[in-house]
C-alpha cells in the first residue's frame, strides 16, 4: 500500500459493526481512549450490515476503518475499498488486513491452571464451532492439562448437529434447542470434570441446559467462560466464571496501528492484535474444590476463607485434623505444592485480582494483606508473576 502521508489535522475513521456488542463496546471504548489523545482522529460509527454501510461510507472520505468481518462478502467488500482497516469479530484470520482477536491461548492456560489448582483430574472443552480462536482456546487449554498428567475430553459434535449449531452461532443460540448431544456428552463425562466453554454466551446456554437435565454444577460439572461478560455470568444460575480479557486495552492498540497505518509508517500484514486474557474472575459455577482427600478439602478450604490474616501452617494442620507430615505429603500428591506455598498462592492471586479490578494503590493493598512491608509484597508477587505489581498493572491496562 502507497505511503498516506495524511496531515495530523485529517484523519476520518470509520468504526463499521452491524450492532455494538458488550464486546465491541469495549474495543469502542479502547478506541474513544487512544482519540483522546489524538485528536486529529475524527471517528465516526456506522451501524449496520456492512456491505450497505461502506460504499457509502467511502463516499465521505474516510482513511481508515474498525470492520466487525461476519463473514466472506464483508472481507471482499472491505478488500475492494483497499483502505488500512482492522478486523473484528473475525471467523477467519484475514490474508491482509491486521485483526482483534482475544489471546485464545492464554485464556485456555488460565482456565486449565484454574481448574489443576483446585486439584480437578477430569478436564472437558465445548465449543460448537471449530473457528481458529475456539481451537486456540482448546489447544491452549489441553497442552495446561497434558502438561499435568492429565487429558481433556472434547465435544465433537456429529455432522447434523455442527451444520446446526454453526447456524445458530450467527443468526442467534438458546438453550431450549440444539443442545441434545453436548448435553449427552456432559452425563458421559467422568465426575467431577472441570469445563472449559468457548465463550460466556455458550457458557450460559449451557449451564441453563444442564439444569434442565439435571446436571449439577458445580458438583459434578464446574464450568468457566471467557470474556467475563459480567451481565451473562451474573445472569446465570449458578453464577458463571468466565476468564477476563482486556478488549480496552486490544482497542487502544488496534488504533495505534490503523493510525501507523493511515500515515505510512507500518504496512497491512495479517498482524495480530491480541487482547490479553489476564485471570480468572472466581463465581459459583467454578467455585470447588475437587479434591478426594477429606484432609487436604479441609486445608485449602481453611486457607481460601483466611489467607488474609496470619494464617501459620500449624493452623491449617489443625483444621485438618491429621499430622502436618501426613498433611504436607498429601499436598504434595494432590496439588504438587507444601502448604505454604499454597497460603502464598492464593495471597499473590488476590493481589493481582485487586490490582486489575480496583484502583487501589500498592501501598493501600500492602496494609490490608498480610504482608509485613510494600517491599515484602513487590518482592514476593514479582517471584510469582514475573513482573512487580505496578508493572503487571500497566500491562494489562489501558495507556
Amino acid at each position: 500500500m502507497p505511503r498516506r502521508n495524511k496531515q495530523k489535522s485529517d484523519i476520518k475513521v470509520a468504526f463499521v459493526v452491524p450492532g455494538i456488542s458488550l464486546n465491541l463496546r469495549h474495543i469502542l471504548r479502547g478506541v474513544c481512549r487512544y482519540t483522546k489523545g489524538n485528536t486529529n482522529w475524527h471517528l465516526r460509527i456506522a451501524g449496520g450490515v456492512p456491505s450497505r454501510v461502506l460504499p457509502s461510507l467511502k463516499k465521505t472520505g474516510i482513511d481508515g476503518m474498525f470492520v466487525a468481518m461476519h463473514s466472506k462478502k464483508i472481507v471482499s467488500d472491505v478488500t475492494e475499498m483497499k483502505l488500512p482497516c482492522i478486523g473484528m469479530d473475525c471467523l477467519q484470520i484475514p490474508d491482509v488486513f491486521p485483526y482483534l482477536t482475544a489471546d485464545s491461548f492464554q485464556a485456555g492456560k488460565l482456565a486449565a491452571e484454574h481448574f489443576l489448582e483446585r486439584g480437578f483430574r477430569h478436564f472437558a472443552y465445548y465449543s460448537a464451532s471449530s473457528y481458529f480462536w475456539s481451537n486456540w482456546r482448546m489447544e491452549g487449554f489441553s497442552q495446561s492439562v497434558r502438561q499435568a498428567g492429565y487429558t481433556t475430553s472434547v465435544y465433537k459434535p456429529s455432522v447434523k448437529a455442527k451444520k446446526r449449531d454453526q447456524y445458530d452461532w450467527q443468526s442467534g443460540r438458546t438453550w431450549m434447542k440444539g443442545l441434545k448431544e453436548p448435553v449427552e456428552w456432559l452425563h458421559s463425562l467422568p465426575k467431577p470434570a472441570g469445563l472449559m466453554v468457548c465463550d460466556d454466551t455458550i457458557g450460559y446456554d449451557l449451564l441453563e441446559a444442564a439444569e434442565e437435565a439435571g446436571i449439577h454444577i458445580p458438583e459434578e460439572v464446574a464450568v468457566v467462560g471467557v470474556f467475563n461478560d459480567d451481565v451473562l455470568c451474573n445472569a446465570a444460575k449458578p453464577l458463571l466464571s468466565s476468564v477476563s480479557i482486556n478488549l480496552e486495552l486490544a482497542g487502544y492498540r488496534a488504533a495505534h496501528l490503523l493510525n501507523s497505518i493511515i500515515i505510512g509508517e507500518e504496512k497491512m500484514a495479517s498482524q495480530a492484535i491480541l487482547a490479553p486474557a489476564t485471570h480468572v474472575v472466581v463465581r459459583q459455577s467454578s467455585d470447588i474444590m475437587a479434591i478426594e482427600d477429606k484432609n487436604v478439602a479441609s486445608a485449602v478450604n481453611f486457607i481460601r476463607k483466611n489467607f488474609n490474616s496470619h494464617i501459620q501452617v500449624a493452623d491449617i494442620v489443625d483444621s485438618a485434623a491429621c499430622s502436618r507430615r501426613s498433611l504436607e505429603s498429601k499436598f504434595q500428591k494432590f496439588l504438587g505444592r507444601s502448604i505454604l506455598k499454597e497460603v502464598i498462592r492464593v495471597r499473590v492471586e488476590h493481589i493481582a485480582s485487586l490490582l486489575l479490578e480496583s484502583d487501589l494503590s500498592i501501598d493501600q493493598i500492602a496494609r490490608a494483606s498480610t504482608f509485613d512491608s510494600v517491599s515484602h509484597l513487590i518482592r514476593v508477587f514479582k517471584k510469582h508473576k514475573g513482573l512487580p505489581p505496578n508493572a503487571f498493572r500497566k500491562t494489562h491496562s489501558v495507556i
